[in-house]
């Protein structure tokens, strides 16, 4: 399997993980809990199966953050664990995750993918006035 095969399961690992059939976490009333041996074990089996060095995890309720942990080495052959602050080589992921993130300040009504750059970013700078000025957020995403 080639890195960017990888790379993409070790990313779908959050969607897994996550809510579900078998709910690896659980609201009860207000509270929220985490069946920490359950997701641990998921992520070992992951590791195991998917023979990466290591995975951080981040599972996020809204704007609480359930658990921030690190599992296993940033490199094989590495004592260097992974941590919350571990920083992956994620590829051509990010485009989706701003894809993603724009959308969702869409949704919300923060701003429209008709808007201009500079609306929101007045620094923003392309080598052309008239593109500078004219730039869209949906131009920005093609």
């Amino acid at each position: 399997m080639n890195l960017f095969a990888r790379i993409a399961q070790i990313s779908t690992l959050l969607l897994i993980v996550l809510p579900g059939p078998n709910r690896l976490v659980a609201e009860e009333g207000a509270a929220r809990s985490i069946d920490v041996h359950r997701i641990d074990s998921t992520v070992h089996m992951v590791i195991r199966e998917w023979e990466v060095p290591g995975i951080a995890l981040g599972l996020v309720s809204g704007d609480a953050v359930l658990r921030s942990t690190g599992y296993g080495v940033r490199t094989l052959g590495s004592l260097e664990p992974v941590d919350q602050h571990t920083l992956f080589a994620i590829a051509s992921l990010t485009k989706a995750f701003t894809t993603v993130s724009l959308g969702m300040l869409i949704d919300r009504g923060k701003l429209s993918w008709d808007d201009r750059v500079t609306d929101h970013l007045p620094e923003f700078q392309m080598y052309d006035p008239y593109v500078t000025r004219e730039m869209t957020v949906r131009d920005l995403l093609c």
